[in-house]
């Protein structure tokens, strides 16, 4: 399942599932919590990068680092293991919930 943001407010999935979320006017971005137990933060940030940082990896989280506003401006997150849902939210806090 490969994730990176879009423009400046979307976030896309593609993979298993094929999913777009309007992130626009989200300063602390979003977070996707996927069925494999990963969890990740997406923000578009002040410079024009969409960052994703991982909360929690799951079966496994890789993220690779956008280089350059003239046209890999996000970095891109693959999560491993077969994806049968993906949650968007805006705030997460495992709250016991999830480990």
């Amino acid at each position: 399942m490969l994730v990176y943001g879009s423009s400046d407010d979307l976030v896309e999935v593609e993979g298993d599932i094929e999913e777009e979320f309007n992130c626009y006017d989200e300063h602390d971005g979003a977070v996707l919590v996927f069925s494999t137990g990963a969890v990740l933060r997406i923000v578009y940030d002040a410079l024009g990068f969409w960052r994703v940082k991982t909360l929690l990896s799951g079966q496994g989280v890789s993220v690779v680092g956008a280089t350059s506003l003239d046209g890999d401006y996000s970095d891109k997150a693959t999560v491993a293991g077969a994806v049968s849902w993906v949650i968007y939210t805006r705030n997460w806090d495992a709250g016991g919930i999830l480990p």
